[in-house]
């Protein structure tokens, strides 16, 4: 019994949601964002269950289709070995991590993309 409650612990650390909520990004060009996070190797890590996660691609619509996405309770030992600890996290090919939804000016600035308005 011991065993299994700290199973359960560790899964629930490793699965929490991080908790940085960002402001309304109505004015930026997410189909523009998500294609240089995209072209430039910058992959999401979260979980379907979490709703910091869902708020992050809510904030991309329907472009976030071509951000790379690991879901870690499907591919667990990836996210292990990526070092994630909280969802969503944002890891850059520069090995950068940012935890907690992001806004697209943090997300741009860390990925080395452009902004632009629609």
């Amino acid at each position: 019994m011991r065993l299994l409650t700290l199973a359960g612990v560790s899964a629930a650390v490793i699965s929490g949601c991080a908790t940085q909520i960002p402001p309304t990004e109505t004015a930026i060009d997410a189909a523009t964002l998500a294609k240089c996070l995209a072209e430039r190797g910058v992959t999401m890590y979260g979980s379907a269950g979490c709703s910091h996660c869902l708020q992050q691609k809510k904030m991309f619509g329907e472009n976030f289709s071509v951000i790379p996405y690991v879901e870690c309770p499907k591919d667990p030992l990836r996210c292990i070995q990526a070092g994630i600890q909280a969802y969503p996290t944002w890891v850059f090919s520069d090995g950068k991590k940012l935890q907690g939804v992001q806004t697209f000016g943090a997300l741009a600035e860390a990925g080395g993309c452009e902004l632009s308005k629609p």
